[in-house]
Parts: structure tokens; C-alpha cells; sequence
């Protein structure tokens, strides 16, 4: 499954920022889940990541206006400062494998 493809069953609201933890995890201290950090992952480690837990962890990722995932294998993403990428969170929706 590409990671442009994901559905978010119920988008989170808390800010990855409010969370304790590294870049590539973080505990939710609303529901106590770990959130796992797509864009800190390579575009490989994520999709794979997507398709061993088959959509039962939450996740961050940032989207770029284009739909494109960011990835750590992204480059660099050139922006306006006063316009950051979406950022997404939540649990996505099952897929069949």
C-alpha cells in the first residue's frame, strides 16, 4: 500500500508536539497509545511498518499540498516558513493484505 493511500479512521487531535518520547515514537497522554512518526521513517520502513501492523497504531505524518507523504528519504522540502506541511494523525483504516 502506498502511504498516499491511507484512510483515517478517527484523525487525532493532539499535537505531536505535546507528546514525550524520541522522533520516531511518542506516548499520547490523552489515550496513552504510542504514535508512531511515518515521516521519520524512509518511504520503505514506512509502507512496511503500514502493512506488518495493518492499521492498528496511531501515526504522524506530514503531507505535503501535492498529497506526497514526507519521508526521511524525501529531500528537502522547500516551503514558505508561515506555511507548514498538514499534519496528520490517528489510527488508519485496515486494508486488506
Amino acid at each position: 500500500m502506498k502511504l498516499e493511500d491511507l484512510k483515517f479512521r478517527t484523525p487525532c487531535t493532539v499535537p505531536w508536539d505535546s507528546m514525550k518520547g524520541s522522533d520516531l515514537v511518542r506516548l499520547c497522554g490523552q489515550c496513552s497509545r504510542n504514535v508512531f512518526n511515518l515521516s521519520a521513517m524512509s518511504r520503505k520502513a514506512a509502507e512496511a511498518f503500514i502493512a506488518k501492523t495493518n492499521g492498528t497504531e496511531c501515526i504522524q505524518l506530514w503531507k505535503r499540498e501535492d498529497g506526497t507523504i514526507v519521508t526521511s528519504d524525501c529531500g528537502r522540502v522547500e516551503r514558505p516558513l508561515d506555511e507548514p506541511p498538514q499534519v496528520l494523525g490517528g489510527a488508519p483504516m485496515p486494508y486488506p493484505g
